[in-house]
């Protein structure tokens, strides 16, 4: 809990000093990309003094735009199961940030976005992940922004397989069978999508 309050206090910190630079970010078409943080910025995640380091990403929309939805699954039988998420929160702005906390994203996630507030999940999964090995792939590139379409940010494999082929989340997020085929015990997946619905719409969508 400490942990969770001290990182919480440096990213809105963060958040204040970057809410006048991701001004800087002119490019008309709507898309999310990694954050390319400053030296400063970077100092002030250092004081988090915590092995996790938030992922941050930055994105620029249209005033259409309502609503933004992140979504946390686990890989079941070649299928994304949804474990967090199918619910929205409101958008105000054009240009802002996405911070996803988490270590094993199967145990939980912490989210934040730029002047839009946090929240966080908590999972009481049973497994035991000792002696597992894990690697985690973000998103490699910019990604274009549809509306009511899901952009894959993150994936995360537990294996206690020697060997770990990861693909970027753009593409191992659509051809989840590849994971199947490898034998990878656990699998999970972070996705975002920015929508012209509101968040009552969303939250009443089933998945």
């Amino acid at each position: 809990m400490k942990k969770l309050t001290s990182l919480m206090a440096v990213l809105m910190l963060l958040f204040t000093l970057t809410a006048c630079s991701s001004t800087n970010l002119t490019n008309t078409k709507m898309y999310i990309q990694e954050a390319e943080l400053t030296k400063e910025e970077e100092s002030i995640l250092n004081l988090v003094g915590s092995e996790v380091t938030p992922y941050i990403l930055d994105f620029v929309i249209d005033d259409t735009v309502q609503a933004l939805q992140i979504n946390t699954y686990e890989l079941e039988k070649n299928e994304w199961k949804l474990i967090a998420g199918g619910g929205g929160r409101q958008l105000n702005v054009t240009k802002s940030r996405i911070a996803l906390s988490f270590d094993n994203i199967g145990l939980g996630l912490h989210t934040a976005v730029q002047n839009q507030g946090s929240n966080s999940y908590k999972s009481d999964l049973k497994f035991d992940f000792e002696g597992f090995s894990t690697t985690t792939a973000f998103l490699s590139d910019k990604a274009i922004i549809e509306y009511e379409k899901e952009i894959p940010l993150v994936i995360q494999i537990h294996t206690t397989k020697n060997e770990i082929a990861s693909l970027s989340p753009e593409y191992g997020f659509y051809e989840p069978e590849t994971y199947a085929d490898f034998g990878y015990e656990k699998v999970y997946a972070i996705t975002c999508l920015f929508s012209q619905k509101s968040v009552n719409e969303l939250s009443s969508l089933s998945k």
